[in-house]
């Protein structure tokens, strides 16, 4: 596995290019707003890929597959300097990582980021909120209710029985030599969303 990650940070300009570069189909995201939060997964109808979500509306999103994750969040009260989008990309495919590599993702201080290699470390998944809802009938409608929160999810799966869980796939990573300016809150290691699967 030649693992790589690359952060910094963006325009909306550069973020939309950088979504819709790897919005293949087949791919999840994850998009949050001030108060909606919208899952789902980049599908091709009829041969045409469906209009594409602008990453840049939202506060902060995650687009995913099995072999990469972007993450992006919006920040504000940044220096002028400073774009406004903090944006990560991690992935098992270099490839990904070169193609994002254009000057344009740039670290706090203005220089331009580089990437780092990363040892695979693990593989993990995390339980999703919510209890898949039966209609009168018995038969799942596509809903998950959580009572904790409360309200209803939409996860992109289809459900395998009334009382199924949905769970994130994780992949967890290593730094393969320490970065270049670490701070005593750095993290150690990195977790990217891998996928869903009924549990």
């Amino acid at each position: 596995m030649n693992a790589h990650a690359l952060a910094g940070y963006v325009d909306s300009e550069e973020l939309r290019a950088v979504f819709a570069r790897l919005a293949v189909p087949g791919s999840f995201f994850i998009l949050e707003g001030f108060t909606d939060l919208y899952i789902g997964q980049v599908e091709t109808v009829d041969g045409n890929d469906e209009p594409r979500p602008d990453p840049s509306t939202y506060e902060e999103g995650r687009l995913f597959d099995s072999v990469f994750e972007l993450h992006w969040q919006r920040m504000r009260g940044l220096p002028a300097h400073v774009p406004p989008f903090r944006i990560s990309l991690i992935s098992d495919d270099k490839g990904q990582i070169n193609g994002a590599e254009s000057g344009e993702w740039l670290t706090s201080s203005g220089n331009p980021a580089k990437p780092l290699a990363l040892e695979w470390a693990g593989s993990s998944s995390i339980y999703l909120w919510g209890e898949t809802v039966g209609g009168p009938d018995g038969k799942p409608m596509g809903l998950w209710y959580e009572k904790e929160v409360p309200r209803l999810f939409r996860y992109p799966l289809e459900q395998v029985n009334v009382s199924s869980r949905i769970k994130v796939m994780t992949q967890s990573y290593q730094f393969q030599s320490a970065p270049e300016q670490p701070t005593e809150d750095a993290a150690q290691s990195l977790q990217r969303f891998a996928g869903f699967k009924n549990a």
